[in-house]
Order: C-alpha cells, then structure tokens, then sequence
C-alpha cells in the first residue's frame, strides 16, 4: 500500500466476524481439464475489486443468480493477474459462483512456490470496501488533516475494507 493508512490494533470494534466477506473453495474436477469451483460471498460490500492469478489459471466464467456476468472467453491479464472491479447499487448481489480453468502445467506444487513472494502463492485476492465507521476509524480520522481523503472513490468515499485472499495450495 502506497499513501494509506493500515492498521491491526484495536480494530475488532464496530464489526463482527459475519461482517467479513468469504471466499471458499467448493469443488474440483479432472476430467480433461482441471476446473475449480469458487463461491464468494462479499456480504454488505457492493464496491469490490477481484484479482485470479493468471500465471496458474488460464480463463474463468463469473455469475451471480442472474446468469453469467464474465464468460469463458481469452481474456487480458495486467501484471500476472485478471482484475474483476464491480461497483453496484443498493440490491446488488453479493453472493457469486467462479469457475477458474487451470494453466496446463500448473505451478501449483508448493516445491515452485517462490516463498520470497507472499503473492506468488496466491490464487485469489478479494478487497472489499464498506461504508462503515468504526470507533478506531473514527479515531483515526479526527486526526488526519484536512487536506486528507478517504479511501476509494471521491464521490463516495468508503471508510473500511476487508482484504481476504484464497491460497494456490488451498
């Protein structure tokens, strides 16, 4: 993180842990291709950024009860990853199905896991963003200056995120 504040003290307040979003690996097949199925559920946050590592997966579908948000199709990666943002409204869902289609010869085995890179072994990242204060935020805040932003959009800025993430090795 580059000009932000982060903190993990005192943060427990003004959440709970049904609060934080979920991403869960469901289910596996072999057949002729590898395919992983992810749900994730990003509770009351509309406003999330997903990022796949495209080193290990090749293409993705994307849905939500509606249907199919992102079809399986080439897609485009920006420094070895596929980024999903997603911004909705008031009812916009927040519960959504992922199927990840594996590169060939996955690197998968944690014997080619550079472990001087913490994101090398990731698979998934999922930072989502709430419209919530929470004592310590608030706290915070009051001693920023004025000149100072919140995070995210500059309409409607949101003043807590969860980060949570899916390793390779799941």
């Amino acid at each position: 993180m580059e000009y932000g504040c982060l903190t993990y003290d005192d943060t427990e307040g003004g959440w709970s842990q049904s609060d934080i979003p979920t991403i869960h690996a469901n289910d596996e097949s072999k057949v002729d291709e590898r395919i992983t199925q992810v749900s994730i559920d990003t509770k009351d946050s509309v406003r999330w950024s997903l990022a796949i590592n495209a080193e290990e997966i090749e293409d993705f579908t994307f849905k939500d009860d509606s249907g199919e948000l992102v079809p399986r199709d080439k897609k485009s990666s920006m420094d070895g990853w596929f980024i999903i943002q997603y911004s909705g409204g008031k009812n916009a869902p927040t519960k959504f199905d992922l199927n990840l289609f594996w590169v060939k010869n996955s690197t998968r085995s944690s014997q080619n896991v550079d472990r001087n890179s913490k994101e090398d072994h990731l698979l998934l990242k999922l930072r989502t963003d709430f419209d919530r204060l929470t004592p310590r935020a608030e706290n915070v805040l009051s001693k920023l200056p004025s000149w100072c932003s919140l995070f995210g959009k500059s309409t409607s800025p949101q003043t807590l995120s969860f980060l949570n993430s899916l390793p390779v090795n799941y």
